[in-house]
């Protein structure tokens, strides 16, 4: 165990620091004391770099608040140094969670517009086809419109029609019931021409063919015999 030294390091400055020395006799007989009063101003500005290396530009700014300070300690130095880097990690931290939460944040944005976007091109989609459908139904619309403006004036002309073929029916009867009447007054005279032309002998039609211009008083009696007979044979039979 010779060659084991033990080092203690000592703030003369703290108020603990005689009651420790006199509770302690052993530091005075058996240790070798190293006094030093202050840092090298060389050590003191380089020290900040060694504790702190993010603020390198920084470190000379250390030196000259400590050294504005009356009765600084070294020690007090490292806990200001200690601080500092504790209070600057903190706020790392804090920063990296902001931007975390700031990333995540335009993340989703993006993500949003994004999706915004599909759904504008899917939209622009939609409305054309909308358009489309919305035209279709325009033009079935009018056609619709158009067959029923056509059907009623279709049934204008069907009730005009009717009612002329009403009229047209009145006047048929009328006429009907005046040739009914004509022929009661004639049926008599038809009747006895039918009787006659029942009576006429084949060597009298005979006769009558073989003339090829019969006089004009047997032409005049077969075209009245030949009416008589076309209006009295039934339809389809003549």
């Amino acid at each position: 165990m010779r060659n084991l030294h033990i080092v203690f390091i000592l703030d003369s400055s703290n108020p603990n620091f005689r009651p420790q020395c006199e509770a302690n006799p052993a530091l005075y007989t058996k240790c070798h004391f190293i006094w030093l009063e202050s840092w090298a101003p060389n050590t003191m500005s380089r020290l900040p770099r060694m504790v702190i290396p993010e603020i390198e530009k920084e470190r000379s700014k250390f030196h000259l608040i400590h050294s504005s300070v009356a009765d600084s300690t070294p020690r007090q130095y490292l806990a200001s140094l200690d601080v500092y880097n504790k209070v600057l990690d903190t706020k790392k931290r804090g920063i990296k969670k902001k931007q975390e939460h700031l990333t995540a944040g335009v993340n989703k944005l993006n993500e949003a517009k994004s999706l915004v976007d599909d759904l504008k091109v899917k939209a622009a989609v939609k409305s054309k086809v909308l358009a489309e459908k919305q035209k279709e139904a325009d033009e079935a619309l009018n056609e619709i419109t158009a067959r029923i403006q056509q059907a009623s004036e279709n049934k204008q002309e069907m009730e005009v029609l009717k009612a002329k073929l009403g009229e047209e029916t009145v006047k048929l009867e009328q006429r009907k019931k005046a040739i009914d009447i004509e022929l009661a007054d004639i049926q008599p005279l038809v009747d006895e021409a039918k009787a006659a032309v029942g009576n006429i002998k084949s060597e009298a039609l005979s006769e009558i063919r073989s003339l090829r211009a019969p006089p004009d008083v047997i032409r005049d009696i077969l075209e009245g015999v030949l009416q008589l007979m076309v209006y009295l044979t039934p339809p389809g039979l003549v």
